[in-house]
């Protein structure tokens, strides 16, 4: 049984998962009639061959007090931060990259391509056991050629030009431009 206790050292913790959350570009979709929130990190698209992380593994959060469309609130968004910095701290770069962060039908889900299966004692599952504050899954499926990440998780053309559209926006807010009217 799941308890809804704070994870260990929740301000470090957060601070790795945003440091992570910087290199995330973040759009909205539907699928199903739900919404999809996706935060993608992009970088990988001309990473060029990454063949030497060929399972892709979707680590599942069921959210506890999901809004009405299936998404996270903003207090439970704080917990979630803490968590997803506890998992992403205890898994190494080079053998499990997170690629997307996908919020859906009331779970958060990362999705990592990964060197090695996740079984037995891999570090994906071990960080899962740890995890107190959510029912937790796990999914994963050979994908060598990152199907998934390069044909749904990426964004389209029209997706891409919306990020774009908001960095710039962005900047000019980070350098004191009142952008509330665009």
């Amino acid at each position: 049984a799941r308890t809804e206790s704070t994870p260990r050292d929740p301000s470090g913790l957060a601070h790795v998962w945003m440091t992570m959350r910087r290199n995330l570009d973040y759009y909205m979709a539907s699928v199903d009639g739900w919404p999809f929130e996706v935060g993608v990190d992009m970088t990988h698209a001309q990473a060029g061959d990454n063949r030497e992380l060929p399972y892709r593994a979707h680590l599942r959060l069921e959210l506890n007090h999901p809004t009405e469309d299936g998404l996270c609130t903003a207090e439970e968004e704080a917990l979630l931060v803490a968590v997803q910095g506890e998992i992403l701290s205890s898994l190494d770069s080079r053998d499990n990259r997170l690629v997307a962060v996908v919020t859906h039908r009331k779970a958060r889900t990362l999705v990592f391509y990964m060197r090695d299966k996740p079984e037995g004692e891999h570090p994906v599952l071990r960080s899962l056991d740890a995890v107190q504050t959510h029912a937790t899954k796990v999914l994963f499926e050979e994908d060598p050629d990152w199907v998934e990440y390069r044909e749904f998780l990426f964004p389209d053309e029209n997706l891409r030009h919306q990020i774009r559209d908001r960095q710039i926006l962005r900047e000019f807010e980070r350098r004191g431009d009142d952008c509330s009217e665009v």
